[in-house]
């Protein structure tokens, strides 16, 4: 959906700050066709019904797979990620929300930069203050994104986690570490 220039601006008069990490955007139209090779793969695994194997679909595919499971064959990581996906079902205390339901809405990622191709200079009329922020080790499509929107974006800020990868924000990355940032940006 496009909105027009005077919702934009509508909307962007009440956001005075905005934060994102790692943000998925269309700004290289290889990466488009990568990615709907990646997600139609994806979609169908997960109307499957095997999120395991979507996971790693979508983290090989996209080569935001963890480094220390790179070298490891597709069907020894699908095992591992179903006993971890299972584990983690199992840990969700009070308002938590397991992985395996979280899996499927990286569609709605992809949805997103199908969405956003030939938006790039729209973000030139953000007022806001924006942090963006970036892990060292992430793939270099994600620092792509980041320097795109530096460029356009009237009052960005980057910060770029030393050592940390797509996952920091999560709890199996250093959360903390993107919280104190956060704090720090929001106060």
């Amino acid at each position: 959906m496009h909105l027009s220039r005077y919702k934009q601006r509508l909307i962007y008069q009440f956001i005075h700050k905005i934060a994102l990490y790692e943000p998925p955007l269309y700004i290289d139209h290889s990466l488009l066709e990568k990615y709907n090779k990646v997600m139609h793969r994806f979609d169908k695994e997960i109307a499957d019904d095997e999120i395991a194997a979507a996971l790693v679909t979508v983290l090989k595919g996209l080569g935001i797979m963890p480094s220390m499971f790179h070298l490891l064959p597709r069907f020894l990581l699908v095992r591992i990620f179903t006993r971890a996906l299972r584990d983690d079902f199992k840990k969700v205390t009070g308002d938590d929300v397991p992985l395996q339901v979280l899996v499927p809405t990286q569609h709605f990622d992809y949805q997103l930069l199908v969405e956003t191709e030939g938006t790039l200079d729209n973000f030139k009329a953000v007022e806001a203050g924006v942090l963006l922020m970036e892990g060292s080790k992430s793939p270099s499509f994600l620092k792509d994104i980041i320097d795109a929107l530096c460029k356009v974006l009237p009052h960005a800020k980057r910060r770029e986690f030393y050592g940390l990868d797509h996952a920091a924000p999560t709890n199996s990355g250093k959360p903390e570490r993107v919280a104190w940032e956060l704090r720090k940006f929001f106060l």
